[in-house]
């Protein structure tokens, strides 16, 4: 007999019946990990566009739903791993400005101090220090939650997941097999 904590009263626990089904390892469970300190705050411009053509900055929050079975410890994954995986990819982000490398709109120059990039209509020189080039088209939030679930795939082998990024408040792209 145990008390039982919301009634005060005794209850008798017993064993679950063997016929009920153990859905523990059926993959239907959903975990979502967000966090206030899963973000990056970076600053990009975007070719051509009317407001977004200027230079400016984001704080951007990375969320990641996965959907699994129940594993070790009786968990579908780790929170805190995940944390840390995102941590530490919104960390090499932080505070940089986003250059796209495959924009076919940019012609981008580097050298061992500076980057210069050369738009149609624009010139920037920035401190290579301040850049980080990604291997996408252009710094756009649907690119860029495709590329952070790029980056985590291989540290998630074998889960099934989405990355989400929210630009600004109610702004949320999402990419990823959910």
């Amino acid at each position: 007999m145990h008390e039982s904590p919301l009634s005060g009263q005794q209850v008798d626990f017993k064993p679950s019946d063997s016929s009920q089904e153990d859905i523990s390892n059926q993959p239907g469970y959903e975990i979502k990990i967000a966090h206030h300190s899963l973000k990056f705050s970076s600053a990009h411009f975007l070719v051509d566009h009317e407001k977004c053509g200027c230079l400016h900055g984001h704080n951007y929050y990375v969320t990641v739903l996965l959907v699994g079975a129940i594993k070790e410890r009786a968990m579908v994954i780790d929170f805190i791993q995940v944390k840390k995986m995102i941590r530490e990819e919104c960390a090499l982000l932080d505070h940089k400005i986003l250059v796209p490398l495959r924009s076919p709109f940019l012609e981008i120059t580097t050298n061992e101090k500076s980057v210069e990039i050369k738009s149609k209509t624009k010139y920037y020189v920035f401190p290579i220090e301040d850049c980080v080039f990604l291997d996408i088209e252009a710094v756009t939030t649907e690119l860029l939650a495709s590329y952070f679930w790029k980056l985590l795939a291989p540290k998630l082998s074998g889960e099934r997941f989405s990355v989400f990024i929210e630009e600004t408040p109610g702004a949320v792209a999402k990419y990823g097999v959910l």
